[in-house]
């Protein structure tokens, strides 16, 4: 599977293959975990939150194909 076909697969469905699940839905296992209620909260509370904001270095952003 070349590049362009990947993007293409993954924009229409969120898979690379079709009987895969998709990558970009949570289970409800995952969801009821504790980090991802405490993710949860800190997301919510940082988008009540004005003012600057930063980012974080480049080093530590995720590089993508």
């Amino acid at each position: 599977m070349n590049r362009k076909l990947a993007l293409q697969c993954l924009r229409a469905g969120g898979r690379l293959q079709p009987g895969e699940r998709a990558v970009n839905v949570l289970t409800e296992e995952q969801a009821d975990m504790p980090l991802a209620r405490q993710l949860s909260r800190v997301i919510g509370e940082a988008a009540r939150v004005t003012g600057p904001r930063c980012l974080a270095p480049s080093a530590n952003h995720l590089v993508l194909p």
